[in-house]
């Protein structure tokens, strides 16, 4: 009778010391200068090296810029298993920081990942050319001719604009030699294989010369060109040159 109580409690403890636990191959990785408006993406690969099945409740990070993915399925004693990041960088220059909270019924309750680098801005701004270098970016069209222009006149075009690679594009904003160009809200974001609509705003402000130049500046590599045309002259009412004695014939 004593040694069925001895066996019976000696099960039961061993029931209670079993427990699932992740082991993760790195908890912390830093992705170093990352240019901003780009998604950088890390996968943390685990092992459960417990004894019972391990269920990953809930991952979330400490800033709404991150975004985890994680297995919804127990992880099997012995299995391996990740958890995907992604951090947005849009809009966040500088050093960034970021904790990933993961609950779980593991021997640790709460493990912890991080994320770490800089956000940098473009510091070679595209310089004007003929022709587009940008193999990211499509124009619907490549130029516009607003014919005859008045220094002064706020002039507005569309231009669809079209990401064709397979990652996002930050357009920060334009670059032309009369610096009388400026898109509508400023920069732009497009995601991969995504088209937009990009207002243009022309105000010359003296006569310029025809055609300008518009490079679309981004936080990728190359620029991508788009030409306005136009006669700009100070006042599109000209002054008769006929006397006023020869508008009659006495």
């Amino acid at each position: 009778m004593k040694a069925l109580l001895l066996l019976l409690s000696l099960f039961g403890f061993g029931t209670a010391l079993a427990q699932g636990n992740l082991v993760f191959e790195i908890t912390e990785h830093n992705f170093g200068e990352v240019r901003e408006g780009e998604l950088a993406e890390k996968v943390f690969k685990f092992i459960n090296t417990g004894d019972i099945p391990v269920v990953i409740k809930d991952v979330w990070a400490s800033c709404g810029c991150t975004t985890p993915e994680w297995p919804k399925e127990p992880i099997l004693p012995g299995d391996s298993s990740e958890i995907a990041v992604v951090f947005n960088s849009t809009g966040r220059p500088g050093t960034f920081y970021k904790t990933i909270s993961i609950a779980s019924n593991a021997l640790e309750p709460i493990s912890k990942l991080i994320i770490r680098g800089q956000v940098i801005r473009p510091t070679d701004p595209a310089k004007p050319q003929g022709g587009n270098n940008s193999a990211s970016l499509e124009l619907g069209e490549k130029s516009y001719n607003f014919g005859k222009i008045q220094v002064g006149d706020k002039l507005v075009r569309n231009v669809f604009v079209k990401n064709t690679s397979e990652r996002s594009v930050f357009i920060e904003g334009l670059q032309s030699e009369c610096k009388c160009v400026r898109i509508k809200g400023g920069g732009k974001f497009i995601k991969a294989q995504e088209e937009v609509e990009i207002e243009l705003i022309f105000t010359p402000r003296s006569i310029v010369v025809t055609p300008i130049l518009i490079n679309f500046q981004t936080n990728r590599s190359g620029a991508i060109t788009y030409e306005l045309k136009g006669e700009v002259v100070k006042s599109l009412i000209e002054k008769s040159t006929v006397r006023e004695s020869e508008l009659y014939d006495f």
